[in-house]
């Protein structure tokens, strides 16, 4: 029966040419932006999910309040994580302080080649990765970092420092840190093979910042100074309350205000952040500076978007599909007079619009595949047509299919299965006001919505062209902004590169400053 229907419905599509492309381009328009989407969304929402225990692990920030508004900074006070380590809390499990760092160069000791500016180098402790399940390649992690001078490299950082040698042979070789810093390698651990925010290559001993440091937060241990190079993990118990751990967080903060600062309505409070919320927050940042992260809100318009593409694609197709019902008048009266019931023929309809449906989501991958290819500035750099085979964005596609076929189809084959057989070979049929009226709404519905987006698109296009084309009243081309090392905080230092630059033939002035706008 199954093989029947599909058999008819695949001729009625076949028959019909112009009208069921017209229907396949609606529909494949709006999936093919909603299979985008939703692979967006999808890829954001994937990151640091593989953690053990990672609904535990929370990162510890701290938000400023004054008169001039609110600001937060991803680090805390160099004591707080020593404070928390003395309460002796039973909610806490870990509690892994980290100081990230930016050495100039680090050298193979061995064979004396250099390497520039390597990224995501820390100092941390053994707690660390109590914290973060690693899997261990070679070394000892709960004693890798126990004591000074002792490095763990992630086996994509050691295969670079260390090639054509096997893991195990690299323990105990030596690097050297800005010709200054000596380390044993004392560890290797797997990078994360899947989505994640916690990018660290090099782990060096906290201790080793005792006596040798790269940054000048490890030694500014006083409860005044917050610096974004010192951050904090900490793992809660299981069954922890995180608002008691919160709670103490609070409290320990009104406890080293400084009593000036809240006389004139400045303080600062810490706040536990979900390892799940690092990834969309931007107040706080993630560790390899991506700017175009997004946002909960950002994702939420996205996804009611994609609904709005959705909706006016089934939109299309029902007032098409209850437009041609009149044509369709006699298959019906001769299939009811043959011994149709009604249920068959809703079903009948239903399997045509599956097919129109179908091939709709065939067209909508490669419109999805272009769009990704031309839209790959804005979308974020690891996100792929790769995605789309992903067992979940698969699942979703078929569910959405589904839904799709009920809620374009239902209406138009419950309309065109009430004909009466009578009716219909006496030629009958008159139009039904109170029947169409639905369809009424439904066209009015689809003109307000693409009127909306006509006026958003020439608003928006009208924005940029201010932006791009208004003048600024200076010399944008003139102007060059550069980054100081911002681990050296010598104020002598700076003022010597600024009379350095001004001496410089073809440069007329140079200031200091902090972040550009």
């Amino acid at each position: 029966m199954l093989r029947n229907y599909l058999k008819i419905a695949f001729r009625n599509v076949w028959k019909n040419k112009v009208f069921s492309l017209i229907n396949i381009l609606g529909l494949s328009i709006g999936l093919s932006a909603s299979f985008v989407i939703g692979a967006m969304v999808f890829y954001d929402l994937s990151f640091d999910k593989f953690h053990p225990d990672g609904d535990r692990i929370y990162r510890v920030t701290t938000a400023f309040k004054s008169p001039d508004g609110d600001f937060y900074n991803a680090g805390v006070t160099v004591p707080l994580a020593q404070a928390l380590v003395d309460l002796n809390m039973e909610e806490l499990e870990t509690v892994a302080p980290f100081f990230t760092t930016y050495p100039l160069h680090v050298e193979n000791q061995e064979t004396g080649n250099r390497f520039k500016n390597p990224e995501f180098v820390i100092y941390t402790e053994p707690s660390y990765f109590k914290t973060f399940e690693y899997n261990w390649l070679a070394g000892n992690k709960e004693s890798a970092l126990e004591e000074p001078n002792k490095v763990v490299l992630s086996e994509e950082r050691a295969r670079k420092y260390f090639p054509n040698k096997e893991l195990d042979g690299i323990l105990g070789k030596s690097v050297m840190y800005n010709d200054t810093i000596p380390a044993t390698v004392s560890g290797i651990v797997a990078n994360f093979n899947k989505r994640t925010d916690i990018v660290f290559e090099e782990f060096i001993s906290l201790k080793t910042a005792a006596t040798q440091d790269m940054t000048n937060a490890v030694n500014e241990a006083n409860w005044n100074n917050t610096n974004s190079a010192s951050q904090l993990f900490i793992k809660l118990s299981q069954n922890a309350d995180p608002i008691r751990v919160q709670e103490t967080l609070t409290q320990i903060a009104k406890e080293h205000d400084e009593p000036e600062m809240v006389a004139i309505g400045r303080s600062n409070t810490y706040a536990i952040q979900p390892l799940a919320d690092i990834h969309l927050n931007p107040d706080y940042g993630t560790f390899d500076f991506e700017d175009s992260r997004t946002t909960m809100s950002a994702l939420k318009s996205l996804l009611f978007l994609a609904a709005i593409l959705v909706l006016l694609g089934c939109i299309n197709f029902i007032n098409l599909n209850t437009a041609q019902a009149i044509q369709r008048a006699k298959e019906i009266g001769i299939r009811k007079t043959l011994g149709s019931s009604r249920k068959q023929l809703i079903f009948q309809f239903l399997g045509e619009t599956f097919i129109l449906t179908l091939a709709a989501a065939i067209l909508s991958f490669f419109l999805s595949k272009w769009l990704l290819i031309l839209f790959s500035d804005f979308i974020p750099t690891g996100l792929t047509f790769e995605l789309f085979w992903n067992p979940w964005i698969v699942l979703g596609i078929a569910i959405l299919l589904l839904l799709v076929t009920v809620l374009s189809g239902f209406y138009p084959a419950l309309v065109m299965s009430k004909y009466k057989p009578v009716s219909v070979l006496k030629q009958q049929i008159l139009p039904n006001s109170n029947k169409s009226s639905l369809r009424k709404y439904l066209t009015v519905f689809q003109f307000v919505i693409a009127q909306v987006f006509i006026i958003a698109t020439l608003m928006v296009g009208k924005q940029l062209n201010y932006i791009m084309k208004k003048d600024m009243g200076f010399k944008t081309e003139a102007i060059v902004y550069l980054r100081t090392p911002w681990r050296d905080t010598s104020a002598i230092k700076r003022a010597r590169f600024v009379s350095q630059m001004e001496e410089l033939p073809g440069i007329k002035q140079v200031v200091l400053s902090g972040n550009p706008p």
